[in-house]
């Protein structure tokens, strides 16, 4: 499900965390969320290399949280095909799947 939080107020945010087993996006403000998910969730954060100094806020939320927090750090020139693969390979480890 793709989800916009910007579209939704805090308690819709709220109901929708606590019911999803992942958060897979652009870091951001939106990130915080992961509070109210459930423990040991999984947490996929997308991020400019240059951004990357914003993560440490977001792992340490997860850590207390005991979630499995993982970023794939992307350029300009970062192809769709290869951040598609890697949130599989992140969920497959993870749940010990085989998505695809």
């Amino acid at each position: 499900m793709i989800i916009d939080f910007a579209k939704y107020s805090i308690n819709e945010q709220i109901k929708i965390c606590a019911s999803a087993w992942a958060i897979i996006g652009c870091e951001g403000a939106a990130f915080v969320n992961q509070i109210f998910m459930e423990k040991k969730s999984l947490i996929i954060a997308i991020c400019y290399n240059h951004d990357l100094h914003h993560i440490p806020f977001q792992s340490t939320i997860a850590k207390y949280m005991n979630h499995e927090f993982n970023t794939i750090p992307i350029t300009n020139t970062t192809d769709i095909k290869l951040i598609l693969n890697n949130i599989l390979s992140i969920v497959n480890n993870y749940y010990n799947i085989n998505i695809l």
